[in-house]
C-alpha cells in the first residue's frame, strides 16, 4: 500500500509538472496572440486602414533637396526650377479604362501626342502592375493633364529643383555635395559634404497619388510646403541684396564684396558682379597678391618685435613708389600714403618669420570656411633668408590669398587685435532641434598694436595725402587700407588688380568689409576703383 501510494504521488508529481509546463506554453501563447490584437488594433489601425482603403497608392519626390537654407533672419534664400512630369501606369491605364469617355482618352492621347509624338499612350509596354513611365511636359501640359480626373492611370506633378545655373550663388555651392563633374563627393572635410551627412537619413518632401481599386485617382496628399530641417546661414538677405546691388551698378567688369559682422565673424554679405563666374571671394578663380593691403600685417609684425620706432623717420628713396611725396617719413605717413619703399625696410625690421607668423595667425594660409572650392593663400617662396623675396613680401608681393583671408586685416584690428574666423553658417535646425555653429577667437597681437592700426587705417581715409579718400563717408568709426598688385595672368599678359579693406559703424555695430576688383586699368588703383565700392556701401547700409 506504501508503494502504490508513492507510486501514485510520482505520478501525479510529473503529470502535475506536465500540466504546469503545458499552461505555461498556453498562457505564453495567449499573451502573445493578445499583444500583436493590440497592435494591430491600436498601432498598426492607420496603416492597415490606409492599405486596405488604398490600395493603389504612388509616391513621388517634389523637391530634390530635403531642407531649406534660411538668412539669419529666417528668410529662404532658395530658388528653384520647376520641372514637370506626366507619369502613366501601363497596366492600370491598359486594363481600367473600359468604360471612361472615349472622347476624353482621344483628346489625352492627342495633347500628349502633340507635344512629343513619342508620348504615345496606344503604344506602352506593360512590364508589371507596378511600373510607370515618366513624360517631361511643360507647364501649360500639366494643368491640361490635371483636368482629365476620369482617366485611369494617368496624373502629373512637378518637381522643384535647386537652382543651379549661377556658379557662384553661395546657396547653389552649399547645398550640393557633388563635385563639377557630379561624380563623386566633395572633399569630407568641406562645409558641402558637412551640410550633407548632417540631412542625409532625413526623407524628401513628397506626395502620395492615391487611386481606387480601378485606378482612378481619388487623392492627392502630402506636405512639401514647410521643411522641418533648415540650415540658417549668417547672410542677412537685406545686406546682401544691397551690397549686390551696387556691385551690378557699377561699371566695372568684376567686383566682390564681402561684409562681415566684426565682433562674431558672421558673414552677413557675399557678393560679386558676374554671378557666372566661379566664386572670387573664395579664390575659386585663383588666388591674388594682396599688394599694399598686406602692408597692415608687416607693420603689426615690426610693431609687436619692438624694433619699430614709430617716431623716427624712415627714408623714401622713391625707387619703389610711383609717387614720391616724402624724402623721409614716419611709419604712419608711409602707411597712409602707401610707400613700398619705406615698408621695405619695415618689412625688414619686423623679419620674414615674424610677418609669417603674424599672417599665419591672421588666418592667411588655411581655408577660411571650408568650401571644397576654396583656395588658401601662400607664399610664392618660402626662403626666409632671401632679402630680395622679404622685400617683395614687405609690399605684398610675393605672398597670394583670398578675398575671404583679406577680410580679417581690418577685422583684427577693429576687434583690438583679436582673429575672429568668418563663418557662414550659423547653426542647423533639424526636427525642430536647434545645433548652433561656434565661434573661434585669438588674440593676434597686443591691443596696443591694433590701436596704433586703427587710427592709421582711419587716417588713410581723411589725411590729405591719404590713398584711401575716395572711401570716406560721414561715420561713426570709419577706417581703411587701399591695395594695387601686379601680377601674370593666365594669358601671361600682365594684370594690375585693386583691394579695399576697411571697417564701419552700422547702428553701434562695427562690421568690417573687403572690396576686390581683378584686372583693373593698369593705370587705375584699389583707391581710384574699389574704394568708391566700399564708400557706396556705407552709404547704403546707413540709410
Amino acid at each position: 500500500m506504501n508503494k502504490r501510494s508513492k507510486r501514485c504521488r510520482v505520478i501525479f508529481n510529473n503529470e502535475g509538472k506536465r500540466c504546469i509546463v503545458i499552461f505555461f506554453i498556453i498562457f505564453l501563447g495567449f499573451s502573445f496572440l493578445c499583444t500583436r490584437l493590440y497592435m494591430i488594433m491600436n498601432v498598426y489601425s492607420e496603416d492597415l486602414e490606409t492599405n486596405y482603403n488604398n490600395p493603389n497608392s504612388s509616391k513621388e519626390i517634389v523637391k530634390n533637396i530635403n531642407y531649406d537654407v534660411v538668412d539669419c533672419n529666417s528668410k529662404s534664400m532658395l530658388t528653384f526650377n520647376r520641372k514637370y512630369y506626366a507619369v502613366v501606369n501601363p497596366y492600370t491605364f491598359t486594363r481600367n479604362n473600359s468604360d471612361t469617355n472615349k472622347r476624353e482618352l482621344y483628346a489625352l492621347s492627342y495633347i500628349l501626342k502633340n507635344y512629343d509624338n513619342k508620348y504615345d499612350l496606344a503604344n506602352i509596354d506593360i512590364k508589371n502592375k507596378s511600373s510607370k513611365i515618366y513624360w517631361s511636359i511643360n507647364e501649360t501640359l500639366y494643368k491640361d493633364i490635371l483636368k482629365f480626373k476620369s482617366v485611369n492611370g494617368v496624373y502629373a506633378y512637378y518637381v522643384d529643383e535647386v537652382n543651379r545655373d549661377k556658379a557662384s550663388d553661395i546657396c547653389n555651392i552649399l547645398t550640393n555635395p557633388m563635385d563639377k563633374d557630379n561624380k563623386k563627393f566633395k572633399s569630407n572635410n568641406s562645409i558641402e559634404k558637412a551640410i550633407y551627412n548632417e540631412f542625409k537619413k532625413y526623407p524628401f518632401p513628397e506626395k502620395n497619388f492615391v487611386s481606387d481599386s480601378n485606378g482612378n485617382l481619388i487623392s492627392v496628399n502630402g506636405d512639401d510646403t514647410k521643411d522641418k530641417s533648415q540650415v540658417k546661414l549668417t547672410i542677412d538677405t537685406e545686406i546682401n541684396n544691397k551690397v549686390q546691388n551696387i556691385l551690378d551698378g557699377s561699371n566695372l567688369k568684376q567686383v566682390s564684396a564681402i561684409v562681415m559682422q566684426s565682433d562674431n565673424g558672421a558673414i552677413r554679405a557675399m557678393a560679386q558682379k558676374d554671378k557666372y563666374a566661379p566664386n572670387i571671394n573664395l579664390g575659386g578663380g585663383g588666388i591674388y597678391y594682396p599688394g599694399s593691403i598686406f602692408k597692415a600685417i608687416v607693420e603689426e609684425a615690426a610693431i609687436e618685435t619692438g624694433n619699430l620706432d614709430l617716431n623716427k623717420p624712415i627714408k623714401n628713396t622713391g625707387k619703389f613708389s610711383e609717387d614720391k611725396i616724402y624724402d623721409y617719413c614716419t611709419p604712419e605717413q608711409a602707411f597712409i600714403i602707401s610707400s613700398n619703399d619705406v615698408f621695405i625696410n619695415i618689412g625688414h625690421l619686423a623679419g620674414f618669420d615674424n610677418i609669417y607668423e603674424m599672417s599665419k595667425r591672421q588666418g592667411m594660409f588655411n581655408k577660411v570656411l571650408d568650401f571644397d572650392l576654396e583656395s588658401s593663400g601662400r607664399l610664392d617662396n618660402n626662403d626666409s633668408n632671401s632679402e630680395g623675396n622679404l622685400s617683395l613680401l614687405s609690399y605684398g608681393q610675393s605672398i597670394r590669398v583670398t578675398p575671404i583671408e583679406a577680410i580679417s586685416i581690418p577685422n583684427t584690428i577693429i576687434n583690438r587685435g583679436i582673429y575672429v574666423k568668418p563663418h557662414i553658417i550659423d547653426s542647423y535646425v533639424i526636427n525642430n532641434t536647434l545645433k548652433e555653429s561656434p565661434i573661434y577667437s585669438s588674440r593676434v597681437m597686443k591691443e596696443s598694436t591694433a590701436n596704433i592700426m586703427k587710427d592709421q587705417f582711419q587716417k588713410v581715409l581723411t589725411d590729405k595725402n591719404g590713398t584711401g579718400k575716395l572711401a570716406y563717408t560721414n561715420n561713426k568709426c570709419i577706417g581703411g587700407k587701399t591695395g594695387t598688385a601686379q601680377r601674370i595672368n593666365s594669358n601671361n599678359n600682365k594684370s594690375v588688380d585693386g583691394w579695399f579693406v576697411g571697417f564701419f559703424d552700422l547702428k553701434g555695430i562695427n562690421y568690417s568689409v573687403v572690396v576686390f576688383v581683378p584686372e583693373i586699368n593698369e593705370n587705375s588703383s584699389g583707391g581710384m576703383d574699389a574704394a568708391p565700392i566700399f564708400k557706396q556701401i556705407v552709404t547704403e547700409l546707413n540709410k
